[in-house]
């Protein structure tokens, strides 16, 4: 054991003595011995832990600083001579035992006799750029502080020349020209004065650059090579933008001039050699060969393929859009691949470099690139040349590739001369021609001569051949004059002008009459059976279109598969000079369609209606001819959802038969009555239409009146109320009206309309209630009806002309039931009316009796007038004699009354009723009438 351990490890107490022995000794052991030693006992004086502090940081012993430290140890202490530990540190280079002092020191900027930090200090030692960046981070040093000589720690940096602790100063803010030392000197006469001037104003002016970098980009080959040879610590700086630097520099040689001089070719080998990143990268602006190919100078191209450049498919790209072929030559003698491969060994074909080349059709790039084993997909390559009108490229391709364009086509049915002949690429489409494509090849039902839109190339297909009567779904005749044809000729050419269709169609015109030159089918059809003359006679402002057609013999009356002719789709076309042009040459105005149907017929009552009515009636149009359904062209009209009254007007005015019936027994007043126009009615009835008409089909029949309130009758429909009230004013009958269209009239309170259908003839009928439960029972009459809404009035009209049917029985015999429902629903005064109500009589049950065994329906009439009952029965069974009131007691027509009702073919339930209110009252013993008299009835 070590004499000094051994005392330390005998000594009861650690003294002043041994602390100071072990400090200079400067032992591991010794040290970690007395550290122990003190944790027992210590006579340790402060005055020793200062000595010992001062010892500890020249040894460079930070252990015992740190353990010193925490003792006690003043970390500002000084001695005789003015050392401080933060200062010795810093001098000898102790970086970590400076950082734990910096920590614990109070006044940073303590100075030594001569004045001096820690900062000037730390120059002297080879760790000087790690203190002084320590020292930097502290917010209380003072970076301009002046020594006895009045020098700076910027100035002394200057004169040792230390750019890495100069750079760090000047970042920090050290005053660079205002301070001066004892020989008048700043620091930047200083660097001048020894040859680095140039370097410190780099360093002081770099504007978020090295110095490095400043000096590059600024053609300091001087200062660029004193900097390289300088080796300077920040040049490998992770944070530096130095291993940019070949990057930076080539991209300002093309940003100022995109010519590289001798001069600069010199300073990026310089850079080279050194050992800078040739490959670094920087979004959106690629790598240093990028670049270089941008300003396109082949030594610059060179050097850096020299040095390891990554040739990539941008590079190549690049080149191939400088027109640069010997700059792919030259990537080619270093070995560079010209195509890429995706993960599955697949080429890379759209974007490439041959891809981009012919595109910009640069062929001998192409050439060069196929040359050194670039490769091409045919099927991306021909249709991009063909879609851009790449003639150049399409030349080269169909050269080294004799066959490309047919294999294309052959293999993925493409439309390649569909694309060209649509573009109006002539010289393309001639190429492909003549590389065999076939000139009337159909793609998706169209022919190249189909979707050609340019004379030029109509003539130029034509010539080669092209079959202008070929039919897919349609011929080229008959395209030119499509929708879609013409929108495309207007995109194509941009016919924007207020007279577009004019320009348009005088295109068209041409455009035809090559067609026509060339044995185009003028009668030709599409698949819908239609001629070109057809589809132009909707086109508005066609007219001399329509004139080219027909004078070269387009069939005027021609019918499609439906029967239409031209005239047909213009008047439902609304296209009256059409029309009038088509009837001036000829057309049929009376031709019906595979249905019957004229022109007339299909007449649409839309704006300009008039005039094209007039110019049909002019011509002829006969009003009453009838189509297959036997409708004539009035009763088309009722088809559509709204009508015009002078377009009605005009064809009665013109002899149309307004009780004219069509197959299905309809007349025009009954298809017009469910459309609720009380105009059009107005006018038909004035004209002599027949409102009593019945329709004389099999089935149920029907009368104008029935036929508007079983369609019509619905929620908000006042017109339709309006012509039912009309036409039963007029006389129209209601006994074919549905005995339940009376239940939604009361419910919808139209009590003048319930009114007017009794007297029209309409009998009370219960109706059943699938869904509606208010009502007590399933089955409901008129009179539930009214009590229900509590229309006390409307029951009691009812109960006054004994409108009532056999449900109403035991509604009106005080129903319970039917009461409370009528309080809980606040039906108060049909409550009312129901309890103050007296028991029916024995006519009016047996009324009701013979009224339900008589039924309803049309013929109820007939069958009343077959009884032998006297007149005024059969008038209050008709209910027409409201102020029928027998006197009281029973009469001898009670007695018929009661006769016939028990002689009536009725039910047991019904019977069951009759009897309750009758046995009471009246026997058969009463009746005077012979038995036998029932045979008679």
């Amino acid at each position: 054991m070590d004499p000094l351990e051994e005392a330390i490890e005998l000594s009861t107490s650690i003294n002043d003595e041994l602390l100071l022995s072990a400090a200079k000794s400067n032992s591991s052991q010794q040290i970690v011995h007395l550290i122990n030693s003190v944790q027992r006992n210590s006579l340790i004086s402060r005055s020793a832990l200062d000595s010992a502090i001062l010892l500890a940081c020249k040894c460079g012993n930070q252990i015992l600083a740190q353990f010193l430290l925490d003792l006690g140890a003043n970390a500002d202490y000084q001695d005789e001579e003015g050392c401080a530990p933060l200062l010795i540190s810093a001098e000898l280079g102790f970086s970590e035992i400076f950082k734990v002092l910096m920590e614990r020191a109070k006044n940073v900027n303590i100075e030594n006799r001569k004045k001096e930090t820690a900062l000037h200090l730390c120059l002297k030692c080879l760790r000087s750029l790690q203190i002084a960046k320590c020292f930097l981070d502290h917010p209380g040093v003072n970076v301009d502080h002046q020594d006895i000589d009045g020098s700076t720690a910027l100035m002394k940096a200057v004169e040792s020349i230390n750019l890495d602790v100069v750079r760090l100063l000047l970042e920090s803010g050290a005053d660079l020209n205002v301070l001066v030392n004892s020989r008048g000197e700043s620091a930047q006469n200083i660097s001048d004065r020894i040859g680095v001037g140039k370097i410190v104003q780099l360093l002081k002016t770099k504007e978020g650059n090295s110095p490095l970098i400043a000096a590059a980009l600024s053609r300091d080959i001087e200062s660029l090579n004193y900097l390289i040879h300088c080796h300077y610590s920040f040049i490998h700086d992770k944070g530096s933008n130095d291993n940019k630097i070949v990057l930076l520099f080539i991209q300002s040689v093309r940003q100022r001039s995109r010519v590289i001089d001798d001069a600069e070719m010199e300073i990026v080998t310089k850079l080279l050699e050194t050992g800078f990143q040739v490959n670094v990268f920087e979004p959106n602006v690629g790598t240093p060969i990028l670049l270089a190919v941008d300003i396109g100078d082949g030594r610059l191209v060179d050097l850096l393929c020299r040095y390891g450049a990554h040739v990539y498919r941008d590079v190549l790209v690049s080149a191939v859009r400088q027109g640069r072929p010997d700059l792919i030559a030259l990537f080619a003698s270093y070995k560079v691949a010209m195509s890429e491969f995706s993960a599955d060994c697949q080429v890379t074909y759209d974007g490439s470099a041959l891809d981009v080349a012919l595109q910009l059709e640069q062929i001998e790039c192409a050439q060069v690139l196929l040359a050194n084993g670039a490769k091409i997909i045919q099927e991306s390559a021909v249709p991009h040349a063909v879609v851009e009108g790449k003639f150049e490229s399409l030349n080269f391709l169909l050269r080294c590739f004799p066959n490309c364009a047919k294999n294309v086509i052959a293999n993925d049915r493409t439309d390649l001369l569909h694309v060209a002949v649509e573009k109006g690429h002539s010289r393309i489409v001639a190429l492909l021609l003549d590389a065999g494509v076939d000139v009337n090849y159909v793609h998706n039902k169209k022919t190249p001569l189909m979707v050609a839109y340019h004379h030029e190339m109509i003539e130029l297909l034509l010539k080669r051949g092209c079959d202008a009567n070929i039919k897919t779904n349609t011929t080229a005749l008959i395209k030119v004059l499509s929708d879609e044809y013409i929108t495309q000729l207007k995109a194509t050419f941009d016919f924007i002008s207020p007279h577009v269709n004019v320009n348009c169609f005088l295109y068209i015109e041409e455009i035809l009459f090559v067609l026509l030159k060339y044995g185009a089918n003028v009668n030709a059809t599409s698949d819908v059976g239609r001629t070109a003359l057809m589809i132009g006679s909707v086109l508005e402002g066609a007219q001399d279109i329509l004139k080219l057609l027909i004078e070269n013999g387009a069939d005027i009356n021609y019918r499609d598969k439906v029967g239409r002719t031209s005239l047909h789709l213009a008047v439902k076309g609304r296209n009256l000079e059409n029309a009038k042009l088509l009837l001036e040459l000829g057309a049929d105005v009376n031709l019906g369609d595979v249905n019957g149907s004229t022109a007339l017929h299909k007449f649409p009552p839309l704006y300009g209606r008039m005039e094209m009515l007039q110019l049909l009636l002019e011509h002829d149009a006969d009003v009453n001819v009838q189509d297959d359904e036997g409708n004539i062209p009035l009763m088309s009209l009722s088809e559509w959802s709204f009508f015009y009254e002078d377009v009605i007007k005009t064809l009665v005015q013109a002899g149309s038969s307004v009780n004219h019936r069509n197959k299905s027994g309809m007349t025009v007043l009954m298809l017009f009555a469910s459309k609720c126009d009380m105009d059009v009615i107005n006018i038909l009835y004035d004209a002599g239409a027949d409102i009593h008409a019945v329709t004389s089909d099999s089935g149920v029949k029907e009368t104008a009146l029935s036929i508007l309130l079983a369609e019509s009758y619905l929620p908000g429909q006042e017109e339709c109320v309006e012509v039912a009230e009309f036409l039963l004013d007029h006389g129209a009958t209601a006994r074919h009206v549905n005995p339940g269209i009376i239940h939604r009239a009361i419910a919808r309170s139209h009590e003048t309309l319930v009114q007017k259908l009794i007297q029209g003839g309409l009998a009370p009928q219960d109706i059943s209630l699938e869904s509606y439960r208010p009502w007590p029972t399933r089955i409901v009459s008129p009179l539930s009806i009214a009590l229900f809404m509590n229309n006390v009035r409307l029951a009691r009209h009812f109960l006054d002309i004994w409108y009532l049917t056999q449900s109403d029985v035991r509604n009106l015999s005080r129903n319970l039931s039917i009461i409370n429902l009528m309080d809980q629903s606040g039906n108060t005064k049909c409550a009312s009316f129901l309890r103050e109500l007296q028991p029916l009589s024995l006519t009016l049950l047996s009324f009701i009796v013979v009224s339900t065994s008589i039924g309803v329906g049309h013929d109820r009439a007939e069958r009343i007038e077959a009884t032998q009952l006297p007149w005024v029965f059969k008038e209050r069974l008709l209910f027409r004699n409201e102020g029928f009131n027998p006197e009281n007691g029973y009469t001898e027509s009670d007695k018929m009354l009661y006769y016939l009702a028990k002689h009536s073919p009725i039910n047991d339930m019904e019977m069951e009723c009759f009897d309750f209110y009758t046995d009471s009252d009246v026997s058969d013993s009463d009746v005077d009438l012979n038995e036998n008299d029932s045979d008679s009835d």
